[in-house]
């Protein structure tokens, strides 16, 4: 797609406002950053994990990485299986995921660019949950929570109260 200068010089033609995609698609993250569009995220998971691991701090001392089962009470064996949970994400993006991308950032982005520095120069990330149910966490401020947004409204049942026994 970005090898391609003619579907490139229709997108720039375009004069796109921003690029809403999913960051684990990273096919919006490449075009919209390579058209130098504004980035909104609709996003709860990446590539590689849950989306507040990369775009916010999150000490694996007391936040629970996903997958690895913990709560935010973790006691010191704890702590170290969620570092190794950590571990094994982080080794999974710079030795599995990132070589598939390498080439086409190579060729198309400036110098030292990878896939999980576009996808942290998002403008907004919209975070498809509610903090209600979220661990206690530290949290940037062009995240917004919209969890429930699509939810259908509940469907109420309206039963007719008899208005005698013998109509039961």
């Amino acid at each position: 797609m970005l090898d391609d200068p003619v579907f490139i010089k229709k997108m720039q033609d375009v004069h796109f406002d921003l690029m809403l995609t999913d960051p684990a698609l990273n096919l919006g993250v490449l075009l919209g950053s390579y058209l130098k569009l504004p980035m909104v995220y609709n996003v709860r998971w990446i590539n590689v994990g849950e989306a507040h691991f990369s775009i916010a701090p999150s000490p694996v001392s007391y936040v629970p990485v996903p997958g690895s089962e913990l709560n935010d009470n973790m006691g010191f064996q704890d702590r170290i299986k969620n570092m190794l949970h950590y571990l094994y994400n982080a080794v999974t993006l710079h030795f599995i995921i990132n070589p598939h991308y390498s080439d086409l950032l190579q060729r198309h982005f400036p110098p030292g660019t990878d896939l999980l520095s576009l996808q942290q120069r998002a403008d907004i990330w919209l975070i498809r949950t509610d903090f209600v149910f979220e661990f206690p966490r530290p949290t940037m401020p062009n995240v917004v929570y919209i969890g429930g947004f699509q939810a259908r409204p509940a469907i109420s049942c309206i039963f007719a109260k008899p208005s005698s026994f013998n109509e039961i």
